[in-house]
């Protein structure tokens, strides 16, 4: 609808429906009191959620506000919030939604991170975060994640923790875990793993075992079996007494037990073959007890 100057709308009484249209170029020219489209309104009511006058929208009824952004919800602390994501306001006069509003994004996290903690909303089931908030994120073992503030393209960037060695099942087996082939993997759990020195002719079994660049680890929750000999020497790398346990010890081998888990099996034969942890180095002797050497 357009319009140029005409006399007002007197007293209305009824109801209008805007029907959502948009009234342009209109012009009241008066200072005298009952000036607009209407003088005045005894009694009605305008059904339509809108009208527009002069590229202004006004609004009649309860409005929902919803994101433009298909990644966010807002949530408001002066209107109701809505179980959708979504904001009913229902205007009054010189209402200014600017303020009262927030903005949620979700977070895509990855299968490395144990617990995320922030200010959140929560819509069918899909968490959302308060635009600008940090996130404290806790990785799980063997991974690290560092907190990161929300916004619209939120990313978590998560490495390999370098101060140990770690691997991940793969198959029949174990691999031994990169930056790079995790996220190909799409952040499996990760094992800790030892480093063995092993000494010429020395064997290690075991569906626990990883082996990359001519060193071998074995996986602190895998069952696995070294064959030694007489003057052999097992070197325990990255490991403490601490985390060492002597689970048994036969007239043949001794057994392992880690603090992760795991179970590491020496087949001696009673054959003089000496152990070493850090800087400290034990042998059985002929009664099957170990001893300082």
């Amino acid at each position: 609808m357009s319009a140029h100057y005409r006399t007002r709308i007197g007293s209305f009484k009824g109801t209008f429906d805007g029907d959502n249209k948009t009234i342009s170029n209109l012009t009241i020219n008066s200072s005298g009191d009952y000036v607009g489209l209407f003088g005045s309104f005894i009694s009605g009511t305008v059904t339509s959620d809108t009208v527009t006058v002069n590229n202004v929208t006004y609004y009649a009824s309860p409005v929902t506000l919803k994101a433009s952004d298909t990644n966010a919800i807002i949530q408001s602390t002066s209107y109701t919030n809505n179980t959708d994501g979504t904001v009913t306001v229902t205007p009054t006069a010189d209402t200014n939604i600017s303020n009262a509003i927030g903005f949620y994004y979700a977070v895509s996290v990855p299968n490395c991170v144990q617990s995320v903690s922030g200010t959140e909303a929560e819509v069918d089931g899909t968490k959302y975060y308060q635009n600008g908030s940090t996130l404290t994120l806790t990785a799980k073992t063997g991974y690290v994640v560092d907190n990161v503030t929300v916004s619209s393209d939120t990313s978590i960037t998560a490495t390999v923790d370098t101060t140990n060695h770690y691997a991940f099942k793969d198959g029949d087996g174990y691999t031994y875990a990169t930056n790079a082939n995790v996220a190909q993997k799409s952040y499996p759990d990760l094992t800790r793993v030892y480093e063995l020195n092993l000494p010429e002719g020395v064997t290690v079994m075991g569906d626990s075992v990883v082996a990359i660049d001519g060193t071998t680890y074995a996986a602190g929750n895998g069952s696995d079996t070294i064959n030694a000999g007489n003057g052999d020497s097992v070197y325990l790398v990255d490991i403490t007494l601490d985390e060492i346990t002597i689970d048994t010890v036969t007239a043949s081998a001794v057994a392992f037990s880690f603090s992760d888990g795991g179970k590491l099996t020496v087949n001696d034969n009673n054959s003089g073959v000496s152990f070493t942890v850090g800087n400290e180095t034990y042998r059985l002797n002929g009664n099957r007890e170990f001893e300082r050497k």
